[in-house]
């Protein structure tokens, strides 16, 4: 079960799932002598992560009157954290499906789509697709995750459905135009085919150079970019871990 996360705590996430903020989301305007402090717009964002669906998890959420699946139940205790925020976020570490003859846990895993529904019910604006379980179930999976996804309300960034679409999102709160970005460095081993290596955001700092000067030229405030990397079950980053987020 899902506990209310305690303010001012820092939890390592395996893989790590990190945030890095190029924004100065709620700043203090310097007053004249005599005239009172102007704070500009300011956001609150809550981001969590990583939302993986191992069986345990999946079955707990199984309703044998209903026969059906509901998540609701775990994300209650956030949800007033979540609600209360300008921006929630999160990363979803599966793929959908609405065949539950299909579900399936670690190594690849594949969870009932009513998961799409409570994310929205619990209060999240914004889910992150790009990490080492996107191509669990190939593009296909992909297109089902995002299918289910959007038919809950739930826009995404990290993956695509076609390559005309934006490899971002943006987002406008209280005035301050937000762009968010998702990546991950590691697939497990799995590749999309040659034809169709956008349908995930890979990390290529050229490819990332050039959508961010963009994004600075089209007057967004501030860039979030949610990176998925590291080892699994290795507690601390590695040399080429602090290496990476440097580079970043």
């Amino acid at each position: 079960m899902l506990q209310a996360i305690p303010r001012n705590k820092f939890y390592r996430l395996l893989p790590t799932f990190a945030l890095f903020v190029a924004v100065n989301l709620s700043a203090a305007i310097l007053p004249s002598i005599g005239m009172d402090p102007v704070v500009s717009p300011g956001i609150t964002l809550t981001a969590v992560g990583d939302l993986i669906m191992h069986m345990p998890v999946v079955n707990s959420a199984f309703s044998p009157e209903e026969q059906s699946y509901d998540f609701r139940p775990i994300f209650a205790p956030l949800k007033t954290a979540l609600c209360a925020a300008d921006i929630s976020v999160c990363v979803l570490e599966t793929s959908l499906t609405s065949s539950s003859d299909q579900l399936s846990g670690y190594p690849r895993f594949n969870t009932p789509y009513q998961l799409a529904e409570a994310l929205r019910w619990a209060g999240f604006d914004l889910v992150f697709t790009a990490h080492n379980h996107s191509l669990d179930l190939g593009v296909n999976g992909i297109i089902s995750t995002l299918d289910h996804l959007e038919a809950a309300g739930l826009p995404t960034t990290g993956t695509r459905k076609r390559l005309q679409q934006k490899p971002y999102h943006l987002v406008e709160a209280n005035g301050i135009k937000l762009a968010f970005l998702s990546y991950t460095t590691i697939t497990n081993g799995l590749s999309p085919p040659p034809d169709k290596c956008w349908v995930l955001n890979t990390l290529n700092f050229a490819k990332l150079g050039g959508q961010i000067q963009k994004l600075k030229a089209a007057g967004v405030d501030g860039i979030i970019m949610a990176l998925h990397y590291g080892d699994e079950y290795v507690r601390y980053p590695t040399l080429a871990d602090q290496q990476l987020c440097h580079q970043l």
